[in-house]
């Protein structure tokens, strides 16, 4: 606004000035010159000269009022622009005849229209207006012409993608020292935002009142003295007064004696302390004359001057649930004798100390007779390091409510077994909170899952070898023409790596049954060298790569085992060490007599096993060249079936080997009898069943 009234009067007082000082410059220099000279001729020169001097004296000084002023006005309106041009509002200047003198960039942000719009328009903001709004903004008008104070009001305007925004309005009329109105200065504020929240906050407020109104617990307030200021409607359903009845007494005039007597000193402590309380448990005695459980939380409320004003909180009826908790009592007593027959570990334990109230039979037998008056993490879970804490009471009973039911799993660190932990907060039947666990064993469980994650982890990668080989070659021949040898060369690789995934999936499904117990071996005597003829002579074939050789003396005694199984064991041992060796090497296979065991061999000409690795070969789907360019192709599982059944004949199965020398295996095996005479034929699961 001083900016506006600068800019007006700052001529005038120029103008002001350099008329005083020609003024007062004619007047004295005439009188003095015509006192000092009275040549008329000489008089006229000095007076030319005069003349002269005043004119550029005059222009000095007029030059230099007008630098001060314009200077100090440049600096006014930059200040007043870097202000107005960066505030967040819609800022403007309006001249006496109601054109925009001034907008800030800010207009663009808040109506969607630029600068140069508003001010190439005068008419854009009314017609901006909401239509509602408009009359309004025409009876505002008036007033900042004329009020010398400022003048606000709220309305909405419509930008040009249609969306509606809420403008808070405020402007002042500028006058100079004459009463002169010089224009209107105004400031609007984008409060959209704010009309939002009001408008939610009402909607919010509406609900609370309906959920307050419907809801089936009781809403109440009191004063500083705990006489009720308010009760919501549904207390009649629960105590059966009414409103009005309520009103102007305390809960405590609703109490039989006693429990008034109780509830009234613990309730003064909580006022004393101003501080919330939550799931006070209170009998009332109802209209009707019967008594009713409530549980009460409340909060404070203060003054504006901080002291307390009072309480307001909630009521719930809980009559229903303490019945049921009672009932819960005289039940749980009834079939604690169940849960002593139940084979799961079943405990309750003290919430606060962790002792142990009840262990069942079975729990007692697993772990320890003696544990009265321990705690349940000495007598079930000692030295227990991982799993979840056991004594979260929080997740159980949180501000002393109980919650649903808790399952979880541990492994106990005394047994080794995984168990299923079922866990709540009960009532115990003196009233307090306790925890009841039954932990079932699912280690069986366990082992299964684990047993399936290894089977998909290690067959899918296994797998994808032999799949990604199949498939590309397919896909190779049923969209590029090929000649019959080129056809040839890619099915014989499509069946080598089927009868490869089939060999894989044989030795799996083979261990998975060794694994899982449903393998059934018929033990016989077997002679050794048809046995070790019948394994070579799949091998034969292969002559042309290889060399065979059979090493097996007279008089061997025979063995006692499956015949199948045993075929299956030379088979691979002979398959690894032709698959291993070079072409054109040396295969050799063989059995010597070891006292009380034959001893069967084959030794190949290959890559060797370095010493620390010899163990591991035996593991499932461990392969010396584990990389996907492997030269060599295989399973894994070979070796792995070999040790099982090898196992499961009460044998042996080892390697010596060197990198770089080969390798032999051998498998050591019980002859069928000591003199060599056949034993009875037996059959039986293998491992041997636990039942």
């Amino acid at each position: 606004m001083n900016h506006l009234r600068d800019h007006i009067t700052a001529p005038l007082k120029i103008a002001g000035i350099y008329a005083l000082i020609a003024g007062l410059w004619i007047l004295f220099s005439d009188k003095l010159l015509a006192s000092l000279v009275t040549d008329p001729r000489r008089f006229t020169q000095l007076s030319i000269a005069k003349g002269w001097f005043f004119v550029i004296v005059t222009a000095v000084m007029l030059n230099l009022l007008i630098r001060h002023y314009m200077a100090a006005f440049r600096e006014s309106a930059v200040k007043y622009g870097i202000v107005a041009d960066n505030t967040y509002d819609w800022e403007f200047w309006v001249s006496p005849q109601g054109d925009f003198l001034y907008m800030s960039p800010s207009c663009k942000r808040v109506t969607g229209h630029d600068v140069a719009e508003f001010m190439a328009d005068p008419g854009l903001l009314m017609r901006i207006t909401h239509p509602d709004d408009r009359q309004r903004l025409v009876d505002h008008r008036p007033l900042e012409c004329t009020s010398r104070e400022p003048a606000e009001m709220e309305f909405r305007i419509v930008r040009p993608n249609g969306s509606i925004r809420w403008i808070h309005h405020i402007c002042q009329s500028a006058f100079n020292d004459a009463g002169i109105f010089l224009g209107t200065r105004g400031s609007n504020r984008d409060i959209t935002e704010r009309k939002e929240t009001e408008a939610a906050l009402y909607k919010s407020e509406e609900r609370f009142r309906n959920l307050v109104e419907t809801t089936s617990d009781f809403v109440w307030e009191v004063d500083g003295q705990g006489v009720y200021t308010y009760v919501s409607p549904q207390v009649g359903h629960i105590l059966g007064y009414t409103q009005g009845e309520m009103l102007g007494k305390t809960p405590f005039d609703f109490m039989p004696p006693d429990e008034a007597v109780r509830v009234g000193g613990i309730f003064r402590g909580i006022v004393a302390c101003q501080r919330p309380f939550s799931c006070l448990e209170n009998t009332n005695m109802a209209k009707t004359g019967e008594l009713v459980v409530l549980e009460t939380s409340g909060s404070p409320f203060f003054a504006s001057n901080g002291s307390l004003a009072g309480y307001r909180g909630i009521d719930r009826d809980i009559t229903g649930r303490k019945q049921a908790d009672e009932a819960l009592k005289t039940q749980f007593e009834e079939i604690s004798t169940i849960f002593d027959s139940l084979n799961a570990v079943v405990f309750v334990s003290e919430m606060e100390n962790d002792s142990l109230l009840y262990l069942n039979r079975y729990g007692a037998s697993l772990f320890s007779g003696d544990w009265h008056g321990k705690g349940c993490a000495e007598v079930l879970r000692p030295a227990q390091q991982t799993g979840r804490s056991f004594c979260d009471d929080e997740c159980l009973s949180p501000n002393g409510k109980p919650q649903s039911l808790s399952v979880w799993e541990f492994q106990n660190s005394v047994t080794g077994r995984w168990y299923q932990c079922n866990e709540r907060a009960i009532r115990w039947p003196d009233g307090r909170m306790v925890r009841l666990e039954i932990a079932v064993d699912i280690s069986e469980q366990k082992e299964m899952e684990r047993m399936k994650d290894e089977m998909i982890s290690a067959v899918s990668h296994e797998m994808r070898t032999p799949l990604t080989a199949m498939m590309g070659y397919s896909e190779f021949m049923l969209e590029t023409p090929v000649d019959e040898k080129q056809r040839k060369s890619y099915l014989t690789t499509i069946y080598k790596e089927t009868a490869r995934l089939n060999e894989l999936i044989g030795n799996f499904l083979d261990l998975q049954q060794i694994k899982a117990r449903l393998t059934t071996y018929r033990f016989r005597p077997v002679a050794v060298e048809p046995l070790l003829r019948d394994a070579a002579d799949l091998f034969t074939a292969d002559h042309d790569r290889h060399r065979l050789s059979i090493d097996i003396p007279r008089g061997l005694p025979p063995i006692k085992g499956d015949e199948a199984r045993l075929h299956q064991v030379l088979t691979n041992l002979i398959s690894n060490a032709v698959k291993y060796s070079p072409p054109g090497s040396l295969v050799s296979l063989g059995a010597r007599c070891d006292g009380e065991n034959v001893t069967f061999w084959v030794r190949d000409e290959g890559q060797g096993v370095p010493l620390e690795l010899q163990e591991k070969i035996f593991e499932r789907f461990y392969r010396l060249d584990n990389t996907d360019r492997r030269l060599v192709g295989g399973t894994g599982l070979g070796l792995a079936l070999v040790k099982e059944i090898v196992t499961a004949h009460k044998g042996q199965v080892w390697v010596e080997s060197a990198p770089g020398t080969g390798s032999t295996f051998f498998v050591s095996l019980p002859v069928a009898a000591p003199n060599g005479t056949a034993l009875n034929n037996e059959t039986c699961d293998y491992p041997p069943s636990s039942r």
